[in-house]
């Protein structure tokens, strides 16, 4: 039988276990690379054409570096890797919940967890642009003129926004696509350790999921059809353009109908696991 309250109740208990864990410390150690690597080159170039920059190129910029995404990705992997947490209580937790209750909340924690990690980078990139900042939905002469105007041929703008995303879309249709795709590969990353906790195997899917995000990387790099092979790539909105042409490398649409197929398939896999596990096969814990 399915009990909202004890959904929620299951939920609240990892969510709160989530926030307050000490691995929550690594989201300093992403910052301050991704502050050296983005951030900083960005506010240098503002300050050096003394213009502002757009309110949302900031959060755009963090989402596709692919540095930044893959220290995003690999700090949230490291976070949820000893979710669900398994301890001498989750007998009777399962016991007075019901086992579809207590999967139902898992599943609950993991969309709640992935939300705030995302709505977090949105805030503190926000944060770190905002002091000279417009609200419009056109790109700053920053990123439009800046190589232009300071090119030494190390292209610094182009490397933080690419052509790819100012030159096809608006920044508010940037942002939306950006942080949709990001969450949703994040919340695939979720569901994947999950179905990994219910076969006692979350070691091993934390070295296939490591795997296939360096892989799908150096996919990126080369720029190969090959790479839409991984979901990674999916989660970058300018790999999914051409430079200048008004044409898809692979459409954004077609990106988030691949990742609800994912979930379709894990989430059969995990419910149907999630009846008839053992509770001595539940878990492991991959940084312990």
């Amino acid at each position: 039988m399915i009990i909202i309250k004890n959904i929620w109740l299951v939920a609240k208990s990892e969510y709160i276990k989530f926030i307050s864990n000490p691995r929550i410390i690594i989201l300093v150690v992403m910052y301050l690379i991704s502050k050296r690597m983005v951030i900083s080159p960005f506010l240098a170039a503002a300050e050096k054409m003394n213009q502002p920059i757009g309110f949302f190129e900031m959060p755009i910029a963090v989402a596709n570096s692919g540095l930044g995404m893959l220290l995003i990705i690999i700090s949230y992997i490291i976070l949820m890797s000893s979710f669900p947490q398994i301890n001498d209580n989750i007998p009777f937790c399962i016991a007075r919940t019901g086992r579809y209750n207590w999967i139902l909340g898992e599943l609950l924690f993991q969309f709640l967890s992935s939300f705030t990690y995302v709505a977090l980078i949105i805030i503190v990139s926000v944060f770190n642009g905002m002091k000279n900042a417009y609200i419009a939905n056109g790109w700053s002469l920053v990123v439009t003129e800046y190589d232009k105007i300071y090119g030494d041929g190390t292209n610094v703008m182009s490397r933080i926004i690419s052509p790819e995303l100012y030159y096809q879309m608006t920044p508010y249709k940037a942002f939306f696509m950006s942080f949709l795709l990001m969450f949703l590969f994040i919340l695939f990353c979720s569901l994947f350790f999950l179905a990994g906790c219910l076969y006692s195997r979350r070691l091993m899917f934390f070295f296939i999921q490591a795997a296939h995000i360096i892989a799908g990387g150096a996919f990126l790099n080369f720029n190969t059809k090959l790479q839409w092979l991984f979901p990674f790539c999916h989660s970058f909105t300018a790999a999914h353009y051409q430079d200048f042409f008004r044409a898809y490398k692979f459409p954004p649409w077609g990106s988030v109908a691949a990742f609800i197929i994912m979930y379709v398939i894990l989430l059969i896999i995990i419910i149907r696991k999630a009846k008839m596990v053992s509770l001595d096969m539940i878990g492991g814990d991959v940084l312990a």
